[in-house]
Order: structure tokens, then sequence, then C-alpha cells
């Protein structure tokens, strides 16, 4: 019967089916196999089949499966070999029936639907209950109406947390590894990371610190194994113990760490004997070094220049430095730093040997890269050259002692600018000295360069000595043969005809023109071996011969003693020189022909006025070579001396503007400047700069600063004893100081000129034309402009040989009239006009005065004076208001002073005047809380000052050609600067006074600044107002007004920038401005009287 009803079952196609029943045996074993794979192949779990993960690892594995199966081969995939005909892509056909109980004991089964590979056929309804048909869900139709169904939410809901719904035991309790909230449909699995240890729960419980739960529905959270930790809760999975910790049991939340010194290799160490010595054993302790440090017999030491350290006892060699194997720590530093690739101790670049990488092996010397074998040509080249030495030699005897005239020659032009050029290749040679890292590029240039620094090594000069003594000795002693060779020679030049015979004085000048030509150089190889700097093992070493150590190898002190010889010589013909060049100008006064031609190498470059620039020059590469011996450990430093040094010479040299070829100048200028913006640029290439260095270097900008500032004392000084004179700017009578130097005297160059007038009328024009032939090109344009510049001013237009302004000197009387010749203007004209000038001052000019007669008075003293008003507005940002007014209430203390010390005597007026002025200093004292020390030494200085305003004022009272309107618009014009000092105590909060501008906020500056913009306006306005309209006021008007107005403008200052100023402040400034006025025009009218009086008698 069953077999009948299997065979039944599915229309025949049923599970009694043979192809039925070998399609349900493949699909078993396929996913027996997937299972199999997962399981076992993978090493999971049976609980990770519950994960997210496994769906999607399950799935990749049934893509992979392919067998032959009882049905045939069975895969999901067609598209590799061997290939099924026709396609097999895994599908199987067969039909599911599903049943449901929906009647009684006997017939409780009642067919559904069928499950097919098109889908689901069904059959009947679906039933909530074997005995309710009205709660179904509609089927019936071949597909299931789901609007139409019937769901029983209210029983649902009915169910408590930990528990759902079930059709037929109605709530029930979720089981462990569940949890469900109320009126959950279904039991949901605990997530990873939580357990359920028991059944009806309403949430899950997070894994403890020490487990962890990587599964859904777990029931349990599981410990973490030995060598892990889990130190949060609902941990997922365990954390393998770190490097130099241990985990000896299970659960733990931390590690245990390591004894001290000692470490793991690898994580998860399970016990403590994992643990090992991370360092180095001394003994018994582990000693393990940290950063940039080295070990060395049991203590950390710090990883010295050079060095790239990691705490283990050896350590790597940086780029440029170098150390021997047997003492890897004993670092020396490489220059040029490409010799040293760094690395391991002992490695050298192209074949280089020797501590530090100093030379090549004997027989080969350094070529482009690496050392290379020398040849016969290389020996040979240096005998040729050496031949061709001793042949030049002589023949330039013949070649620098041509004829010497005033005029410039080309052979002259040709030989200084090829002199000019080598002493340029020289400098940057030497520039090459400093100790930057510099770019390959500029490497090789500095390395070519060197050859005119006499350093050979480029070329091969190790191939004739190898010894870098020998070496040095033959090159320092190349000049002094030189000189011998020329001296030979001189002899030997005796058995030649007369006209080839050396003359003394020309030999001297020859030796002189080898040793001026070599100065520099040999200056440089005389310093050599002092030009040391430090390795970072504390030895000095050479910089050309790095190898060689200053002062403790016994290859230095012949060098060295070499080279005190050299500089003796150097210097002994510096300081023949400096004898020659004070001599100079007595022997061409006497006519001393041997001397000037055996000083020729020193004079006839340079004009005849500045026949001492050769001289000045010389030591130029001596001091360039002195900058790398005086820091060689400094190589900024070392720039700033070398930048110094040629700045020097280049002021003075356009100051002097010394070769008697312009273009020579200009030539000479350029380089100048070129080579100091050369160094400009090379500061980019300076190394990290010390701590001590910059220091020093923050001192010297502060001297700097404080140099300027002592200029500008001076400069002001000089500028305001210049104003007592009241000359034209420029003028005859120009002061000593600002002139730079004595004026000549017009009287003397007067009667000079009328001898040289005899002399050209004997000469004639012939003879005057020779004579300006043989003149330079500067003294052709000096001629030009003294001839143009006398024209000019005897108004003679044919003399005028260049452009030139036609202003008149302050001797020189414009008329309005018709022009006076030159030769009518004798001194009585010029008396009779001054006598006429000072009658119409006497009678009374008008009052109001013309621009061109106030301003030669008030711009110079306007100018004088805004440089000390910004420097007293400087020192008034840090004082208090009340010690400003102080300040400003001393000045009349200065005329009376002044007034003393030009011989005028005490009197009662100056009581009269001491008085007020004792009475404001009192008031403002008391009002600003008493004087301080710095507050007196503030007044002192202003002081100062003040009496050099009044001493001008004074001597200008007492030229006849200023009215006493004029003294008054003076002293009303510097009087009225003071008025803005107040502007510069601003209060930007309430009534609290900033004593500086450092602490202003940005935005509070932008207030200062139109605060002072709009200041400085208004009293602009002021002061032009000021000045027209008190020049037509009378002495008497004028003083009583100023201090009238100066007392409102305290006032209105005072209440808008809310100073707290009293009255008592302003009542002592009117007393003290006031008195002094009064005490001016006291003086001034009683000295007028007097001088009018005298006029009329």
């Amino acid at each position: 019967d069953y077999l009948v009803q299997c065979a039944q079952f599915g229309n025949g196609r049923g599970a009694c089916d043979t192809v039925w029943t070998g399609y349900f045996y493949d699909g078993l074993w396929h996913l027996a196999a997937i299972l199999h794979a997962y399981l076992t192949v993978e090493n999971h779990s049976v609980a990770d089949l519950a994960t997210e993960s496994s769906r999607q690892a399950l799935y990749d594995l049934s893509l992979r499966q392919d067998y032959l199966g009882v049905t045939g081969r069975v895969r999901q995939f067609n598209d590799v070999d061997p290939v099924t005909d026709p396609p097999s892509y895994g599908d199987r056909d067969g039909v599911n029936l599903l049943r449901q109980i929906t009647g009684s004991t006997g017939n409780e089964f009642s067919d559904l639907a069928y499950r097919a590979s098109d889908g689901i056929q069904w059959l009947a309804d679906i039933r909530w209950s074997p005995t309710d048909g009205t709660k179904i869900v509609p089927c019936r139709t071949g597909s299931c109406d789901m609007s139409m169904a019937f769901v029983p939410s209210d029983r649902i809901s009915q169910c408590q947390a930990g528990s759902v719904f079930s059709v037929q035991l109605e709530c029930i309790e979720c089981e462990s590894g569940k949890y469900a909230n109320a009126g959950a449909e279904a039991c949901a699995p605990c997530g990873v990371g939580t357990f359920a240890n028991e059944s009806g729960v309403a949430s899950c419980h997070a894994c403890d610190k020490g487990s962890f739960s990587n599964v859904l529905g777990a029931d349990a959270c599981e410990l973490c194994g030995r060598g892990f930790y889990a130190d949060n809760t609902s941990s997922t999975s365990c954390t393998r113990c770190p490097l130099s910790t241990y985990g000896p049991e299970k659960g733990l939340e931390l590690c245990s760490a390591c004894p001290a010194g000692r470490s793991t290799v690898f994580a998860g160490a399970i016990d403590v004997e994992a643990c090992q010595c991370a360092g180095e054993l001394w003994e018994g302790r582990c000693v393990q070094c940290q950063g940039n440090t080295r070990y060395e017999a049991g203590q950390c030491l710090d990883c010295q220049e050079g060095l790239e350290c990691d705490g283990k006892q050896s350590a790597q060699l940086l780029p440029g430095y170098y150390s021997d194997p047997s003492l890897p720590f004993d670092v020396y530093k490489c220059l040029p730093p490409e010799f040293c690739p760094g690395g391991d101790p002992g490695e050298c670049r192209g074949g280089l040997i020797g501590v530090p990488c100093t030379h090549c092996p004997t027989g080969q010397a350094w070529g482009a890269d690496e050392c290379r074998d020398c040849t016969s040509l290389s020996v040979a080249g240096w005998f040729v050259a050496a031949v061709l030495a001793m042949i030049g030699i002589p023949a330039c005897y013949y070649f620098l002692n041509t004829k010497q005239t005033a005029k410039a020659t080309t052979l002259l032009a040709t030989s200084c600018v090829l002199a000019m050029t080598i002493s340029m290749l020289q400098n940057v040679g030497i520039i090459g000295y400093i100790s930057f890292s510099w770019p390959r590029q500029l490497q090789w240039l500095f390395d070519l360069l060197s050859i005119f620094t006499l350093d050979l090594q480029a070329v091969g000069f190790d191939c004739v000595s190898h010894s870098p003594v020998t070496g040095y000795v033959l090159i320092a002693a190349a000049l002094p043969s030189a000189i011998i060779w020329l001296v030979l020679s001189s002899l030997l030049s005796r058995a030649l005809p007369s006209k080839f015979a050396f003359e003394s004085a020309k030999l001297i000048s020859t030796m002189g023109q080898f040793m001026q030509v070599s100065f520099t150089i040999y200056s440089k190889v005389a310093l050599s071996p002092m030009m040391c700097y430090s390795h970072p093992n504390g030895k000095l070493g050479m910089l050309e011969h790095n190898g060689i150590f200053c002062f403790s190898s016994t290859e230095h002190t012949p060098m060295f003693v070499t080279g005190l010889l050299v500089l003796a010589m150097m210097t002994s013909f510096y300081a023949m020189t400096i004898w020659a060049t004070i001599k100079a100008p007595l022997k061409a006064a006497g006519g001393n022909g041997w001397f000037l031609s055996a000083t020729r190498f020193l004079l006839f470059r340079f004009r005849a006025d500045c026949w001492w620039f050769g001289t000045f020059m010389l030591p130029r590469g001596l001091l360039l070579s002195l900058a790398i011996v005086l820091a060689g450990d400094s190589p900024y430093i070392q720039m700033l001396l070398i930048v110094s040094t040629m700045l020097l010479y280049m002021i003075v040299q356009l100051i002097s503007w010394p070769w008697k070829l312009p273009a020579l100048n200009a030539f000479d200028a350029i380089i100048s400047a070129s080579l100091i913006l050369m160094m400009a640029i090379l500061g980019a290439f300076a190394p990290a700069i010390a701590e001590h260095t910059l220091e020093q270097l923050t001192s010297a900008v502060i001297g700097i600063v404080v140099m300027l500032n002592g200029i500008v004392l001076i400069m002001l000084g000089i500028t305001a004893s210049a104003l007592i004179r009241l000359n034209a700017m420029g003028g005859s009578q120009e002061s000593c100081l600002l002139a730079l130097g004595r004026v000549p005297d017009p009287t003397e160059l007067t009667e000079k000129l009328f001898v040289l007038c005899n002399k050209i009328e004997e000469l004639g024009t012939a003879g005057l034309s020779h004579v300006l032939a043989n003149l330079s090109v500067y003294d052709l344009r000096m001629t030009q402009q003294i001839v143009t510049a006398v024209g000019s001013e005897i108004g003679e237009q044919s003399l005028v040989l260049t452009a030139r302004s036609q202003l008149m000197s302050t001797v020189s009387v414009p008329s309005t009239k018709e022009p006076t010749p030159p030769k009518q203007m004798n001194r009585g004209n010029i008396k009779s006009l001054s006598d006429e000038a000072s009658k119409a001052v006497s009678k009374g000019a008008p009052r109001l005065l013309a621009p061109r007669a106030v301003l030669p008075d008030i711009l110079p003293l306007s100018a004088v004076w805004t440089g000390g008003f910004v420097m007293f507005n400087a020192a008034a940002l840090y004082m208090s208001p009340g010690m400003v007014n102080v300040i400003r209430c001393m000045e009349p203390v200065a005329t009376v002073c002044v007034g003393a010390g030009l011989g005028q005597r005490f009197s009662w007026q100056v009581l009269a005047t001491l008085v007020p002025i004792c009475g404001g200093v009192a008031m403002a004292s008391l009002t600003s809380g008493g004087l301080s020390t710095t507050g007196i030494c503030l007044a002192m200085i202003s002081n100062v000052a003040f009496c050099c305003r009044s001493f001008c004022l004074q001597r200008l009272r007492r030229n006849p050609q200023n009215k006493l309107d004029d003294l008054a618009v003076f002293f009303n014009v510097s009087w009225t600067a003071t008025l803005v000092l107040p502007l510069l105590q601003i209060p930007l909060e309430g009534s609290q006074v900033l004593p500086t501008l450092q602490g202003l906020a940005p935005d509070q500056l932008w207030i200062f600044a139109a605060d002072m913009l709009a200041s400085s306006t208004f009293f602009f306005l002021y002061q032009f107002v000021q000045l027209l309209v008190m020049t037509q006021l009378s002495p008497l008007a004028f003083s009583v007004l100023t201090p009238v107005v100066k007392a409102l403008m305290i006032v209105v200052l005072t209440a808008y920038y809310g100073d707290e100023m009293s009255l008592l402040k302003a009542l002592g400034c009117v007393l003290s401005v006031g008195g002094g006025y009064l005490f001016t025009l006291a003086k001034s009218s009683s000295e007028r009287s007097t001088a009018v009086r005298k006029k009329t008698s």
C-alpha cells in the first residue's frame, strides 16, 4: 500500500519515483558537501552558521560545487571545462507537496499547494485553526490575497516581553539565546557580544570583560584564551596581548606587563618566560635605550652628530660623515660631504682612502668623481707649466713696464680688467670655503674656481706630490721662487743689449706687481693651516686637508710654520706699500722719477688724487680669508664677515671712484654689488644656526639699531649747529661737518685763478691745448665743470659747456633791472647792497613776509624739529600725561640758560621768568603724582634740545635781515608741535591711559591711526593759519594771543580725550609759556631799540 500511495503521490512524480529519488539524493549530497567544506575544511564552528557572514560564505561554496551525481553533473555554472551538453546550471525539476493539518484524527492532512520550479500552485485556503474555517488566508484561486487574510494581532499583543504567540500553545517563552520585546511576533536571537542563558528574557546580557561572543543566539559567552584579553564589555572577539605583555590565564581584562627592561618578540605571549631582554644585559640588569641613543657599557649615550642611533650598540653614519671601523663612534665630518656616503664605518666614495676620505691611493689623483690612475701626461703637463712659467716671468717685465701717462691706455684697461677678473674669481673661490652644504651644481663651480685659490687637487696635483705637506710647501714656495727667478733674470739680462737690460726701478715694480696680484691668493695660502673646523669627536681638521688635524697632527706643524713665513712675507710687503703710499706725494713733488717708476705697480692704475686706493684694496683678500679662520665652526658668521668686507670696499670705491677709466670703476662696482647679491642668495644654503650664535646675532642687530639712532642724533646736532650760520646749503660758508671737510677759501681760489689766467696767457692756445690733451678723463671733466660753474655764475653763456641749472649763489644778488656786467660786481657793490638791506630793516619793512624770504629759514628748522618731535613722541609713550606737561613747562628754562651762555647777565627779568616756570612745574607735578627719576632725566634731555633751538633763535635774531616777527614765527612753529603730545596718550577704556602701543589690538590701532591722521590735519591747518595771522600782528599782540590760544587748545584736548587734566595744569602751562614769551620779547625789544638808536646816531 505504501508503494502504491508513494507512486501515486505527486501524480506519479513523487518520492517513490526513481528520477525524483536521484534528484533528492543529489540535493542532499550538495548540501552535505557545502557544510563539509564550511565546517571541516575551513574550520568553522556550528555556531558560525547563525552569523551574517556565513550566508555569503555558504553561497560562495555552493558556486564552487562541481561533481558527478546520480542524475548527472551537478553544479550551478557551466562556463568552465568540462561543460555539459545540454548546458546544466544546477536546475532540477521536481514538485514539493505542501500539506496542512485541517481535519480530525485519521484525516489530519489536506493538500495545500504544489511547489515546482515554475512557482507555487495553491490548492486551498490557509486555515488558522483546524476547528474554525472562517479565519483563513484566501489562496484557493491559485494566489493568496493577503488583504483578506486573518491575522490574530490581539493574541500577539497579549504576550509579555520574553514570550511570543503560538497557534497551538498561545504565548510561549523564548528559549535560551533568544529574546523578545512585548508584542513581538517572533523571538530574535541575541546579537554578537551578548547572550541569554535562560528562557523568557526581554533582552540579552552583555558579555563581561575577559569574555566574548561572536555568534547569534548565544546562551553563554566564551572566556578569552591565554594570551588574549578583552578590556570592554560586549566584546565580539579577544585581542592578542601586545608586545612586552603576556596573558597567563583565561578571561583576562588586561595582560600582565613584562618585567622592567624586558619585552616579548611576538604578540599573544602566554607566560613570563616569553619576556626577553629587549636591550642589552649588563651585570644581570637589562638596559634598554630609547630614541636617538645608543648602548655602551651598561649605559645609554646620546647619539652624537653624524650618527643615526636606534638604541642598539651599533649606529649608522649619516651622509657626509666618516668613522673608522675600529672606532665606529669616533666620527669625523667630511668636506665636501659628497666624499663620505655614510652608512657603515669606513665607507668612502670614488676609491678615496684616509681619515676621513681625504686622498687617493699612491699613483692616483682625483678625477671628476673618482680616483684615477696618474699618467705620464699628468706629470709632463706640470713640467711644461713650470717651463712656461720660467719663460713668462721675465716676459712680464717688458709687458708691465710700458710708458706711463696720465691718460689710460688700452693696455692699461685690458690689464686692469684682467686683474679684476682674476681677483673676482679668487674671491668666489674663497667663498667656496664657507662650510655650507652646497648643491651639486654650485659645488662643481666652487671646485673649478678652487684652481684660482691654488687648491690644485682637482687638476691632478697629487700626481706630482702625493704628500699634502710637500704639496703645500711647493705651492707656498712658488711665489718666492718667481721673485727669485725674476731677480736672476735681471742679472742674466745684463748680457743682453742695453735696451733689453732690466732697470732696477722697473724690476722692483714688476716684483711688486707679482706680489700685488698674488696677495689675495697667498693670503689664503698663508692662512690655510689656520682654517680649521671642528669634527664631531672634538678634533680640529683643516678645511683643505681634512685628515690633517690642527695643532695635533705631525703634518700640521711644518705647514703651520710655512704659513707663518708666507704671512710674514705678505705682511712685510704690505708694510712697504704703506710706506710707499705715504712717501709718494713727497717723492712726486720732489721729482723723484726712480721712486715713481719703482712704485708704478701701486699707483699707475688709479687717479692722481686716489693714489692710495691700491694700498687700501690690497688686504681685502687677507680679510676674506681671515673670516674663514675666525669663524671656522660658524658658517653664517663667515658669510657676514665676508659680506661686511666686500661692502666696506665697495662703499670706499663708490665714494672715491679711484680707477683712471670710468668704465673700470663701473666694472668694479658691478663686480662688488654682484658678489654681495650672490652672498645674500647663498645665505639660503646656510645650515641651522646654533642657539648662542642666534643670541650674538640678536645683540648685533640691537647694536646696529642703537648705532643708527646715535647717528641720527649726531646728524640732527650737526644740522642744528649749521642752522646758526644761516648760509646757503652747500655754499662757500658751509659747515665743515656738513661739507665733510674744509671748504676752500674763495679769496685764496681767486688769487690762484688769477695766477692760472696769467699762465694760460703765457702758454697760448696751442700750449694750453697740449696740456689739456695730457689730462685724464676725470681731470678734463672737472675742468669742464669748473668753467661751466664760473661761467654760469657770472652770466657768460659762452662758458657754459654742460647742462647746469641757473641758480645764483648767496653772494650773487639778482636785479630786476638790466643785469650788471660781471666785471662790475666788485666787493664795493655787494657791500652797498648789504647796507641798503640793513637800512630797509631799520626803517621797517612790510610786516607780511614773502614765502621766498621765510622758507629758507623755516624749512631747515622745521626739518630738525620734526626729527626731535618724533623721538620725543616715542619717549612720551612711556610717560604719564603729567610728566609730559612737566617737560613742556621746562622749555623757558632753556631760553634762560642759553641767554646766560651767550653772555647775557641775570637780572630781574630772569627771576621774573623763573617764578612762573617753577609755579607751572609745581602745579603739574602735584596733579601728576610727583616727579620720578626717569621723568627728571627725560626733562634734562628735552632741555638740551630746547637749548639747541633757543641758541639757534638767538643767532637768528642777531641777523639784521631777520625781523622780530620772524623770531615770533619760529618760536610758534616749534612750540605748536608739542601740542600733539597728548594725542599719543589715547584712553581706550574709560579714563585709563595706555602706556605703549605694543598692546593695542588691530581695531584699536586703526582708531589710533585715524585719530593721529585727523589731529595732524587739524594742527597743520592751525599752524598754517597762525603763520599767516601772526606775521601781521605786533609783537605785544603776538605774545598775548599765543598763550591764550594754547591754553584753549589744551582745554579742548583735555575735554576730548578725557585725560582728567585739571585747570591747574592748564594754568601752569599758560604761565610758563607766557612767561617765556614775555621774557624773550622784552629782551628782543630792548636790543632792537638799542640797535635803532645806534643806527640813528
